[in-house]
């Protein structure tokens, strides 16, 4: 059983915790309609999970990554969306 997180989880918990963009609007001067669909069906999924603390991890002109928390059965979890990946994965401090 994991007891750990991977390097990569580690680099994007600090990525994370880096960061203080909390929405779209921080990160892109007019950020285009489908970034906005984009982010508002990972706002839904954040809240159908009761997860806080939604950030932007890293922004350019085509894409975005952001990241959020939640706790399930007394574990917290960090989930990590990209436009072409979503990995999830429990914190261990």
């Amino acid at each position: 059983m994991k007891t750990q997180n991977t390097k990569k989880e580690k680099a994007i918990l600090q990525k994370y915790y880096n960061s203080n963009i909390y929405n779209l609007d921080y990160a892109y001067q007019n950020a285009s309609v489908y970034k906005y669909r984009a982010e508002r069906s990972i706002l839904e999924e954040m809240r159908e999970k009761n997860g806080l603390g939604y950030r932007i991890l890293g922004y350019n002109t085509s894409t975005f990554s952001c990241g959020y928390t939640y706790e399930e059965n007394g574990q917290k979890h960090f989930v990590y969306h990209t436009a072409n990946n979503k990995l999830d994965f429990i914190i261990f401090d």
